[in-house]
């Protein structure tokens, strides 16, 4: 019976090494598990686990100018798998180089592949996540660096592709409700455009002719319309200059937190941008708690997993009001719906905190669909009425000046 090398750390984070003696690693892996600990690389003694030589010349023509990267769909599904094979037994780069052998030349293999090597290498499966941000953003890396060092990525992997399913589920109906208005706002926008090029100048010259006072919305359509005209690059200038300085300005820390509080406080995105946050904030945080993190830590590791500074600086302060002994409810009011932190607390109160997270995950993803319904509703009227508002004027804007002139002439 051949031994085996192992390296393993148990759900305290603590790393074992050593050796014991199995039929195959399959087995070898099933000993480890039954004793509580999560393995990360078993080699049979004599042995090592290289690449295949197919798969050394399938990384050396990994660099491709035009390929696609990792998508939030394939780290869905690379989670689905992972899940399965550690469920079947299967350490953790066992399953990756099963999994690596599939998808020829693709960007899934040649992250898998990577990923392969860096756990050879004594790295962690998070870290080779941390390089593809696009697929797994900072609270997916987050978790699975908590569950590597907790010893439950098996569990962790499972939560993780049930979290990005609702995301992606989630991103795609916003998409899905903000289309029709994007698509309607273009092409009335290029029919503004086309207007006040080719046609407004027309009318413009024939109502010249009449020597007579215009309405001031047929001055005013008529003065844009030449002024974009003379000088339209001064308008396309403009424009980059407007873009260049928005970009400028929200590298400043006091504005990305200004801007990140108007995103909460808005009438009807606010309360969507609120719910859908603390949706995937009460999930990660359960998880956490679940995996045996600290309160205080579990709290401080949510401010990396979302992209509003002002809802971070509120969680960093969450995080010390809880080191320092205190409720950390008070300082999310702001940022938190009311219903969410009561169930927090009342939650913490009766030492079920993982569990009344859960259920309010579960009450912010049914207001979150709620708001996007809503949204949808909404926008296709709302767009329809402004831009339609727009084209109105222009319109009036022509008319009025001829039907003056009609009067005089009968």
């Amino acid at each position: 019976m051949p031994n085996f090398r192992y390296r393993a750390s148990n759900r305290q984070g603590t790393v074992q090494q050593g050796t014991l003696m199995a039929e195959n690693r399959q087995e070898a892996a099933h000993q480890l598990r039954t004793k509580g600990l999560w393995v990360t690389s078993i080699v049979q003694e004599g042995h090592s686990l290289p690449l295949s030589q197919a798969d050394k010349q399938k990384a050396g023509n990994s660099l491709h100018f035009f390929e696609r990267s990792l998508t939030r769909r394939d780290a869905l599904l690379l989670c689905r798998q992972l899940q399965v094979m550690l469920a079947g037994g299967l350490p953790l780069h066992e399953a990756i180089r099963t999994l690596a052998r599939t998808g020829q030349g693709t960007a899934r293999q040649r992250f898998l592949q990577q990923a392969l090597r860096d756990l050879q290498a004594g790295r962690t499966f998070a870290a080779a996540c941390q390089r593809e941000p696009q697929a797994f953003p900072p609270e997916v890396c987050s978790l699975l660096a908590a569950g590597e060092a907790s010893g439950s990525l098996q569990e962790i992997l499972q939560r993780l592709a049930d979290y990005l399913d609702l995301s992606f589920a989630t991103q795609e109906k916003l998409k899905s409700a903000l289309l029709y208005p994007v698509l309607l706002a273009a092409t009335s926008l290029l029919a503004i455009g086309l207007l006040s090029i080719f046609v407004l100048p027309v009318f413009g010259d024939l109502l010249a002719s009449f020597h007579a006072t215009l309405p001031w919305p047929t001055r005013l359509v008529l003065g844009v319309s030449g002024w974009l005209q003379r000088d339209w690059y001064f308008f396309l200038l403009g424009l980059a200059a407007c873009a260049i300085g928005a970009v400028l300005l929200y590298r400043l820390p006091a504005m990305r937190l200004l801007c990140g509080r108007l995103r909460l406080q808005l009438p009807v995105l606010g309360r969507l941008a609120r719910y859908s946050s603390w949706q995937r904030l009460c999930e990660t945080l359960a998880v956490l708690l679940e995996s045996g993190i600290r309160l205080d830590e579990a709290i401080a590791m949510l401010a990396s997993t979302t992209a509003n500074d002002y809802l971070q600086a509120r969680l960093r302060q969450a995080a010390g009001q809880v080191r320092a002994g205190h409720s950390w409810q008070r300082s999310l009011q702001s940022v938190c719906p009311v219903s969410i932190l009561d169930m927090a607390a009342a939650g913490e109160a009766s030492g079920h905190l993982p569990l009344m997270l859960r259920h309010a995950a579960r009450l912010a993803g049914v207001v979150t669909t709620n708001e996007l319904q809503r949204l949808e509703a909404l926008a296709q009227p709302v767009a329809i009425l402004v831009l339609g508002g727009i084209i109105f004027f222009i319109l009036l804007s022509i008319a009025l000046p001829l039907l003056d002139a009609m009067t005089l002439v009968s």
